[in-house]
Protein backbone atom coordinates (compact mmCIF):
# COMPACT_ATOMS: atom_id res chain seq x y z
CA UNK A 1 0.00 0.00 0.00
CA UNK A 2 1.19 3.74 -0.60
CA UNK A 3 2.94 5.34 2.19
CA UNK A 4 0.66 6.49 5.34
CA UNK A 5 1.73 10.14 4.48
CA UNK A 6 1.19 9.98 0.68
CA UNK A 7 -2.22 8.34 1.13
CA UNK A 8 -2.93 11.25 3.41
CA UNK A 9 -1.98 13.74 1.12
CA UNK A 10 -3.45 12.34 -2.21
CA UNK A 11 -7.05 12.03 0.41
CA UNK A 12 -6.52 15.51 1.23
CA UNK A 13 -6.39 16.35 -2.54
CA UNK A 14 -9.20 14.47 -3.41
CA UNK A 15 -11.02 16.16 -0.91
CA UNK A 16 -10.22 19.43 -1.66
CA UNK A 17 -11.53 18.96 -5.53
CA UNK A 18 -14.90 17.62 -3.84
CA UNK A 19 -15.72 20.52 -1.70
CA UNK A 20 -14.72 22.60 -4.74
CA UNK A 21 -16.66 20.98 -6.83
CA UNK A 22 -19.64 21.40 -3.97
CA UNK A 23 -19.39 25.16 -4.05
CA UNK A 24 -17.10 26.29 -6.81
CA UNK A 25 -15.40 28.48 -4.57
CA UNK A 26 -18.66 30.13 -4.53
CA UNK A 27 -19.94 31.78 -1.54
CA UNK A 28 -23.17 33.49 -0.24
CA UNK A 29 -22.50 37.05 0.50
CA UNK A 30 -25.10 40.32 0.58
CA UNK A 31 -25.42 42.72 -2.44
CA UNK A 32 -23.92 40.69 -4.45
CA UNK A 33 -20.41 41.02 -3.81
CA UNK A 34 -17.68 39.06 -5.92
CA UNK A 35 -14.90 37.59 -4.38
CA UNK A 36 -11.41 37.90 -5.82
CA UNK A 37 -9.63 34.70 -3.72
CA UNK A 38 -6.47 36.16 -3.67
CA UNK A 39 -4.66 33.01 -2.53
CA UNK A 40 -5.73 31.27 -5.40
CA UNK A 41 -5.14 34.45 -7.65
CA UNK A 42 -8.96 33.48 -8.63
CA UNK A 43 -12.33 34.89 -9.23
CA UNK A 44 -14.78 33.52 -7.13
CA UNK A 45 -18.76 33.06 -8.03
CA UNK A 46 -21.16 34.80 -5.73
CA UNK A 47 -24.57 33.55 -5.20
CA UNK A 48 -27.32 36.38 -4.79
CA UNK A 49 -30.29 38.99 -6.23
CA UNK A 50 -28.45 41.18 -9.02
CA UNK A 51 -29.47 44.00 -10.79
CA UNK A 52 -31.48 44.18 -13.61
CA UNK A 53 -28.92 43.36 -17.32
CA UNK A 54 -27.35 46.34 -18.36
CA UNK A 55 -27.97 48.54 -15.16
CA UNK A 56 -24.99 50.72 -14.80
CA UNK A 57 -23.35 49.99 -11.36
CA UNK A 58 -23.67 53.32 -9.13
CA UNK A 59 -20.39 55.17 -8.58
CA UNK A 60 -21.06 55.14 -5.01
CA UNK A 61 -21.33 51.29 -4.32
CA UNK A 62 -18.96 50.04 -1.84
CA UNK A 63 -15.85 47.56 -2.62
CA UNK A 64 -14.35 46.04 0.18
CA UNK A 65 -10.94 44.58 0.82
CA UNK A 66 -10.59 41.94 3.70
CA UNK A 67 -6.75 42.48 4.87
CA UNK A 68 -4.78 39.13 5.94
CA UNK A 69 -4.37 38.92 10.35
CA UNK A 70 -2.22 36.23 12.36
CA UNK A 71 -4.43 33.43 13.08
CA UNK A 72 -7.01 34.04 15.48
CA UNK A 73 -7.65 37.19 14.74
CA UNK A 74 -10.69 39.13 13.25
CA UNK A 75 -9.77 40.21 9.88
CA UNK A 76 -9.53 43.42 9.80
CA UNK A 77 -11.77 45.11 6.62
CA UNK A 78 -11.77 47.79 4.38
CA UNK A 79 -14.32 49.90 2.16
CA UNK A 80 -14.13 52.30 -0.13
CA UNK A 81 -13.71 52.13 -4.17
CA UNK A 82 -11.03 49.91 -6.17
CA UNK A 83 -9.78 52.40 -8.71
CA UNK A 84 -7.30 49.89 -10.32
CA UNK A 85 -6.76 46.45 -9.88
CA UNK A 86 -3.20 45.19 -11.96
CA UNK A 87 -0.13 43.35 -12.00
CA UNK A 88 -0.01 42.11 -7.99
CA UNK A 89 -1.54 45.25 -6.26
CA UNK A 90 -4.70 47.36 -5.83
CA UNK A 91 -5.62 50.95 -5.83
CA UNK A 92 -7.45 51.68 -3.19
CA UNK A 93 -9.81 54.82 -2.31
CA UNK A 94 -11.37 54.53 1.37
CA UNK A 95 -14.39 56.35 2.08
CA UNK A 96 -12.51 58.94 3.69
CA UNK A 97 -10.78 59.76 0.89
CA UNK A 98 -7.55 58.70 1.39
CA UNK A 99 -5.96 56.71 -1.26
CA UNK A 100 -4.30 53.22 -0.65
CA UNK A 101 -1.94 50.59 -2.58
CA UNK A 102 -1.83 47.22 -1.31
CA UNK A 103 0.02 44.02 -2.73
CA UNK A 104 -2.07 41.17 -3.16
CA UNK A 105 -0.22 39.11 -0.94
CA UNK A 106 -1.72 41.58 2.45
CA UNK A 107 -5.09 40.65 1.27
CA UNK A 108 -7.19 37.38 1.91
CA UNK A 109 -10.02 38.78 -0.43
CA UNK A 110 -11.29 41.42 -2.48
CA UNK A 111 -14.94 41.92 -2.94
CA UNK A 112 -17.18 43.95 -5.26
CA UNK A 113 -20.27 44.27 -7.19
CA UNK A 114 -20.45 42.77 -10.70
CA UNK A 115 -23.07 41.94 -13.76
CA UNK A 116 -25.48 39.42 -13.83
CA UNK A 117 -23.94 38.03 -17.39
CA UNK A 118 -20.44 37.79 -15.25
CA UNK A 119 -22.02 36.17 -12.83
CA UNK A 120 -23.98 33.58 -15.37
CA UNK A 121 -20.45 32.90 -17.25
CA UNK A 122 -19.02 32.60 -14.09
CA UNK A 123 -21.56 29.97 -13.30
CA UNK A 124 -21.62 28.07 -16.65
CA UNK A 125 -17.33 27.84 -15.98
CA UNK A 126 -17.73 26.09 -12.77
CA UNK A 127 -20.32 24.12 -14.91
CA UNK A 128 -16.86 23.53 -17.08
CA UNK A 129 -19.61 24.27 -19.96
CA UNK A 130 -16.86 26.55 -21.21
CA UNK A 131 -18.54 27.40 -25.12
CA UNK A 132 -21.72 28.40 -23.26
CA UNK A 133 -19.78 30.64 -20.48
CA UNK A 134 -18.22 32.47 -23.56
CA UNK A 135 -21.04 34.58 -24.76
CA UNK A 136 -21.83 35.82 -21.42
CA UNK A 137 -18.32 36.34 -20.33
CA UNK A 138 -18.67 39.33 -23.93
CA UNK A 139 -21.71 40.61 -22.90
CA UNK A 140 -19.93 41.17 -19.87
CA UNK A 141 -17.42 43.36 -21.42
CA UNK A 142 -20.22 45.49 -23.30
CA UNK A 143 -21.81 46.25 -19.50
CA UNK A 144 -18.72 47.33 -17.65
CA UNK A 145 -17.00 50.54 -17.29
CA UNK A 146 -14.09 50.03 -14.90
CA UNK A 147 -11.23 49.40 -16.51
CA UNK A 148 -9.31 46.98 -13.92
CA UNK A 149 -13.05 45.07 -13.85
CA UNK A 150 -12.46 44.70 -17.91
CA UNK A 151 -9.08 43.07 -17.41
CA UNK A 152 -11.35 40.83 -14.82
CA UNK A 153 -14.05 39.77 -17.07
CA UNK A 154 -11.13 39.33 -19.84
CA UNK A 155 -9.25 37.35 -17.72
CA UNK A 156 -12.18 34.52 -17.39
CA UNK A 157 -12.79 34.70 -21.25
CA UNK A 158 -9.01 33.38 -21.74
CA UNK A 159 -9.36 30.84 -19.47
CA UNK A 160 -12.65 29.63 -21.48
CA UNK A 161 -11.38 30.16 -24.43
CA UNK A 162 -8.37 27.93 -23.67
CA UNK A 163 -10.32 25.68 -21.77
CA UNK A 164 -12.95 25.34 -25.09
CA UNK A 165 -9.48 24.18 -27.04
CA UNK A 166 -9.70 28.32 -28.84
CA UNK A 167 -6.31 28.92 -28.38
CA UNK A 168 -5.88 31.90 -31.24
CA UNK A 169 -8.64 33.43 -29.50
CA UNK A 170 -7.38 32.94 -25.85
CA UNK A 171 -3.63 34.65 -27.35
CA UNK A 172 -5.60 37.64 -28.35
CA UNK A 173 -7.35 38.52 -25.34
CA UNK A 174 -4.46 37.82 -23.11
CA UNK A 175 -2.51 39.95 -25.09
CA UNK A 176 -5.45 42.77 -25.42
CA UNK A 177 -4.98 42.77 -21.44
CA UNK A 178 -1.24 43.13 -21.46
CA UNK A 179 -1.85 46.39 -23.33
CA UNK A 180 -3.29 47.84 -20.39
CA UNK A 181 -1.49 45.71 -17.65
CA UNK A 182 2.03 44.36 -18.74
CA UNK A 183 2.96 42.13 -15.21
CA UNK A 184 -0.77 41.09 -15.20
CA UNK A 185 -1.43 37.85 -13.47
CA UNK A 186 -3.51 36.94 -16.41
CA UNK A 187 -0.38 35.71 -18.04
CA UNK A 188 -1.27 32.11 -16.46
CA UNK A 189 -4.43 31.78 -18.76
CA UNK A 190 -2.14 31.78 -21.89
CA UNK A 191 -2.44 28.45 -24.26
CA UNK A 192 0.67 27.10 -23.42
CA UNK A 193 1.89 23.43 -24.01
CA UNK A 194 3.25 21.47 -21.03
CA UNK A 195 3.78 18.16 -22.17
CA UNK A 196 4.81 17.56 -25.96
CA UNK A 197 2.00 14.33 -25.67
CA UNK A 198 -0.51 17.28 -26.29
CA UNK A 199 0.43 19.38 -29.16
CA UNK A 200 -1.79 17.79 -31.45
CA UNK A 201 -4.69 19.24 -29.02
CA UNK A 202 -3.16 22.54 -28.64
CA UNK A 203 -5.20 23.97 -31.13
CA UNK A 204 -2.64 26.39 -31.76
CA UNK A 205 -1.38 27.66 -35.34
CA UNK A 206 2.34 28.85 -34.40
CA UNK A 207 5.42 29.24 -36.54
CA UNK A 208 9.31 30.14 -36.44
CA UNK A 209 8.83 33.13 -36.75
CA UNK A 210 6.25 33.95 -33.89
CA UNK A 211 9.27 33.12 -31.96
CA UNK A 212 10.38 36.58 -32.78
CA UNK A 213 7.31 38.48 -32.68
CA UNK A 214 6.72 41.76 -31.22
CA UNK A 215 4.12 40.03 -28.97
CA UNK A 216 5.82 38.32 -25.79
CA UNK A 217 2.97 36.42 -25.10
CA UNK A 218 3.09 34.93 -28.67
CA UNK A 219 6.98 33.99 -28.61
CA UNK A 220 6.07 32.46 -24.77
CA UNK A 221 3.38 30.67 -26.34
CA UNK A 222 5.35 29.65 -30.06
CA UNK A 223 7.69 28.61 -27.95
CA UNK A 224 5.98 26.20 -25.79
CA UNK A 225 4.47 24.22 -28.91
CA UNK A 226 7.90 24.27 -30.91
CA UNK A 227 10.50 23.73 -28.15
CA UNK A 228 10.22 19.79 -29.25
CA UNK A 229 10.21 20.68 -32.97
CA UNK A 230 13.74 19.48 -34.40
CA UNK A 231 13.78 22.42 -36.36
CA UNK A 232 12.83 25.40 -34.46
CA UNK A 233 13.57 23.46 -30.94
CA UNK A 234 16.90 25.54 -30.82
CA UNK A 235 15.30 28.84 -31.35
CA UNK A 236 12.38 28.15 -28.93
CA UNK A 237 15.32 27.19 -26.05
CA UNK A 238 16.84 30.43 -27.15
CA UNK A 239 13.65 32.40 -27.29
CA UNK A 240 12.65 31.19 -23.84
CA UNK A 241 16.08 32.17 -22.56
CA UNK A 242 15.97 35.57 -23.60
CA UNK A 243 12.13 35.90 -21.79
CA UNK A 244 14.07 34.44 -18.36
CA UNK A 245 15.91 37.06 -18.79
CA UNK A 246 13.42 40.28 -20.27
CA UNK A 247 12.86 41.70 -17.01
CA UNK A 248 9.74 41.10 -16.94
CA UNK A 249 8.60 38.75 -13.90
CA UNK A 250 5.40 37.41 -15.31
CA UNK A 251 6.80 36.49 -18.48
CA UNK A 252 10.18 35.19 -17.07
CA UNK A 253 8.84 32.90 -14.46
CA UNK A 254 6.66 30.98 -17.15
CA UNK A 255 9.62 31.18 -19.27
CA UNK A 256 11.94 29.39 -16.54
CA UNK A 257 9.17 26.51 -16.14
CA UNK A 258 9.05 25.87 -20.03
CA UNK A 259 12.91 25.53 -19.71
CA UNK A 260 12.03 22.46 -17.07
CA UNK A 261 10.45 20.84 -20.24
CA UNK A 262 13.54 21.14 -21.85
CA UNK A 263 15.04 18.93 -19.09
CA UNK A 264 12.66 16.44 -19.87
CA UNK A 265 12.74 16.40 -22.83
CA UNK A 266 16.70 15.80 -23.22
CA UNK A 267 16.38 12.67 -20.68
CA UNK A 268 16.71 14.42 -17.33
CA UNK A 269 16.21 15.63 -14.73
CA UNK A 270 18.10 13.68 -11.87
CA UNK A 271 17.09 13.26 -8.91
CA UNK A 272 18.53 16.31 -7.09
CA UNK A 273 17.44 18.37 -10.01
CA UNK A 274 13.63 17.27 -9.40
CA UNK A 275 13.96 17.94 -5.77
CA UNK A 276 15.32 21.53 -6.46
CA UNK A 277 12.06 21.55 -8.24
CA UNK A 278 10.00 20.15 -5.51
CA UNK A 279 11.73 22.99 -3.28
CA UNK A 280 11.07 26.13 -5.97
CA UNK A 281 7.24 24.90 -6.62
CA UNK A 282 6.97 25.62 -2.87
CA UNK A 283 7.59 29.36 -3.72
CA UNK A 284 4.83 29.18 -6.32
CA UNK A 285 1.24 30.87 -6.30
CA UNK A 286 -1.60 28.46 -6.43
CA UNK A 287 -2.05 28.57 -10.08
CA UNK A 288 1.69 28.84 -11.55
CA UNK A 289 2.40 25.81 -9.20
CA UNK A 290 0.28 23.69 -11.19
CA UNK A 291 2.30 23.30 -14.35
CA UNK A 292 5.19 23.48 -12.47
CA UNK A 293 3.82 20.34 -10.40
CA UNK A 294 2.76 18.63 -13.44
CA UNK A 295 6.29 18.57 -14.59
CA UNK A 296 7.53 17.81 -11.26
CA UNK A 297 5.02 14.70 -11.71
CA UNK A 298 6.61 13.65 -14.90
CA UNK A 299 10.21 13.64 -13.67
CA UNK A 300 9.58 12.02 -10.27
CA UNK A 301 7.67 8.78 -12.28
CA UNK A 302 10.88 9.04 -14.90
CA UNK A 303 12.99 8.17 -11.97
CA UNK A 304 10.49 5.93 -10.20
CA UNK A 305 9.80 7.74 -7.37
CA UNK A 306 5.66 6.66 -7.70
CA UNK A 307 4.79 8.32 -4.54
CA UNK A 308 6.03 11.56 -4.82
CA UNK A 309 4.84 11.37 -8.38
CA UNK A 310 1.37 10.64 -8.14
CA UNK A 311 1.47 13.44 -5.49
CA UNK A 312 2.77 16.20 -7.81
CA UNK A 313 0.65 14.76 -11.10
CA UNK A 314 -2.36 15.25 -9.08
CA UNK A 315 -2.01 18.78 -7.82
CA UNK A 316 -2.96 20.10 -10.76
CA UNK A 317 -6.18 18.37 -11.58
CA UNK A 318 -7.29 18.27 -8.18
CA UNK A 319 -6.03 21.75 -6.85
CA UNK A 320 -5.50 24.20 -9.65
CA UNK A 321 -7.01 23.16 -12.99
CA UNK A 322 -5.53 24.29 -16.00
CA UNK A 323 -7.82 23.20 -19.29
CA UNK A 324 -9.12 19.77 -19.55
CA UNK A 325 -6.42 18.37 -21.91
CA UNK A 326 -3.45 19.07 -19.39
CA UNK A 327 -5.59 18.00 -16.24
CA UNK A 328 -6.61 14.46 -18.33
CA UNK A 329 -3.15 13.54 -19.33
CA UNK A 330 -2.40 14.70 -15.74
CA UNK A 331 -4.47 11.95 -14.28
CA UNK A 332 -3.96 9.59 -16.98
CA UNK A 333 -0.21 9.66 -15.83
CA UNK A 334 -1.24 9.48 -11.86
CA UNK A 335 -3.00 5.96 -13.03
CA UNK A 336 -0.66 4.93 -14.76
CA UNK A 337 1.87 5.60 -12.11
CA UNK A 338 -0.29 4.04 -9.28
CA UNK A 339 -0.90 0.67 -11.30
CA UNK A 340 2.92 0.36 -11.95
CA UNK A 341 2.89 0.75 -8.20
CA UNK A 342 0.48 -2.29 -7.24
CA UNK A 343 -2.10 0.51 -5.81
CA UNK A 344 -5.26 -0.94 -8.53
CA UNK A 345 -7.87 0.60 -5.68
CA UNK A 346 -6.20 4.33 -5.85
CA UNK A 347 -5.93 4.45 -9.81
CA UNK A 348 -9.51 2.97 -10.46
CA UNK A 349 -10.69 5.94 -8.03
CA UNK A 350 -8.68 8.61 -10.29
CA UNK A 351 -10.50 6.95 -13.48
CA UNK A 352 -13.48 8.64 -12.39
CA UNK A 353 -12.23 11.75 -12.52
CA UNK A 354 -10.28 11.47 -15.81
CA UNK A 355 -13.83 10.34 -17.41
CA UNK A 356 -15.34 13.87 -15.97
CA UNK A 357 -12.41 16.11 -17.65
CA UNK A 358 -13.40 14.23 -20.62
CA UNK A 359 -13.68 17.25 -23.58
CA UNK A 360 -17.20 16.66 -24.71
CA UNK A 361 -20.06 18.51 -27.03
CA UNK A 362 -22.25 18.02 -23.43
CA UNK A 363 -19.30 19.28 -21.32
CA UNK A 364 -18.15 22.24 -23.67
CA UNK A 365 -21.13 23.57 -24.65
Amino acid sequence: MMGGRHTAVITRLRNQCAELRAHGCWRCVPMLLVVLCVEAVWLVSVVGDEPEAGLQLPASSHDILELRTAEGLRPRVLTGLIEDLSANSVVFRLTSGQTQVLQLRQLRAIRFVRSEVWEEGLSLMQQRRYRAALPKLEQGLSREARPWALREIRGDLAVCQRAAGESQQCLATVEQILESDPETRHILALPLLWDERLVADAGLRVVPADLSAKSLARQLTAASVLLGDETAGVQSESTLRSLRRSGRSNFGLLAELQLWRLRLLRGGPELLEAESWQQRSVELDRWTRGPAELLIGRALFRLNEDDRAAVSLLWMPLIAPLDPQHCRRALQDAVEVLQRSGRPVEAAGLQEEIAEWTVSPAVQE
